[in-house]
């Protein structure tokens, strides 16, 4: 276990299932294709939702094509495809928000050795507070203010703003913001 535990081995399978459904890169890592090492799991795990994003836009974009194709319609709808991505994306970044968290405060943490030099507990190869930890420690800050922070900041500013205007329960408001709130309530 990562925690130095002997988990029974029954856990073994939960465990790596769990790995699997928060996309923890480490657990489904490359390394038949190339080494995998601290630093990329890190930074491939912080770029899944902009990939997961990108990937969706593509998709969403080629549906509506081929919708536009079967319906000999001209228009397609932008709008409809940015907030289909919206919607599928915010439900990654929410499936994967502990795993990013976890990445995130890991390239903060650092360990010293008897020479007096530190050294990323989870990246033992790099030393901290120099040029490779910088760029790591200003993607995680990056990341902790803006997706980490801003995330449920920004969900509850739009779900009080419909709430406020009555909108919450339209079938739009429903579909787009829905899966957040509609399990909370009586």
């Amino acid at each position: 276990g990562s925690f130095g535990l002997n988990w029974h081995s029954n856990l073994t399978y939960v465990n790596i299932a769990m790995g699997v459904a928060n996309f923890d890169v480490d657990f489904v890592a490359a390394s038949c294709l190339m080494p995998w090492t601290p630093v990329r799991s890190f930074y491939f795990q912080l770029m899944l939702p902009f990939l997961f994003s990108a990937t969706y836009i593509m998709v969403f974009l080629v549906v509506e094509l081929v919708r536009c194709w079967r319906e000999h319609s001209e228009k397609v709808h932008y709008k409809r495809i940015l907030r289909s991505t919206l919607k599928y994306s915010v439900s990654f970044v929410i499936m994967n928000y502990t795993t990013l968290a976890i990445k995130c405060f890991q390239s903060l943490r650092c360990t010293s050795f008897p020479d007096g030099r530190q050294y990323m507990v989870f990246a033992p190869t790099v030393e901290c507070w120099n040029g490779r930890h910088w760029l790591m420690v200003f993607g995680s800050v990056l990341y902790i203010l803006g997706i980490l922070l801003g995330l449920p900041f920004g969900i509850w500013f739009i779900i009080r703003k419909h709430a406020k205007n009555g909108t919450l329960h339209t079938i739009r408001t429903e579909w787009q913001w829905g899966f957040i709130h509609a399990t909370f309530e009586a």
